[in-house]
């Protein structure tokens, strides 16, 4: 098992954590328009900013972990659907937030 991550990896990374900044922030704006700012917007709104802020701080070694990648990505998909879920399921404004789990599973899964 390899120590530190390849170049490829790192960058692939770093651009999906970049993603999902922007994804929150137009999750953020559109819901704040959508909904006038209800409790449970704000409540979906702190989940979906829970998972940005957590993903962007968990070290890319974590996922190379014995069964690190499908922790993570278990968890982070559960966050995704409450915050989905919270807003309206197929309609939500954090639906391009969903695409942040599947990406990192198959960036550290799916490849090897």
């Amino acid at each position: 098992m390899p120590t530190a991550s390849a170049p490829w990896e790192s960058r692939v990374h770093r651009t999906v954590v970049i993603g999902q900044w922007v994804a929150l922030g137009i999750g953020i704006l559109s819901d704040l328009i959508a909904t006038s700012g209800t409790s449970q917007s704000f409540t979906a709104m702190a989940v979906a900013a829970a998972y940005v802020i957590a993903s962007t701080l968990i070290p890319e070694a974590w996922y190379r972990a014995r069964f690190g990648a499908e922790a993570i990505t278990l968890f982070s998909a559960l966050m995704v659907l409450v915050a989905l879920t919270m807003t309206g399921g197929a309609s939500s404004p954090y639906l391009l937030l969903s695409m942040g789990p599947p990406i990192f599973a198959t960036l550290y899964g799916g490849f090897r």
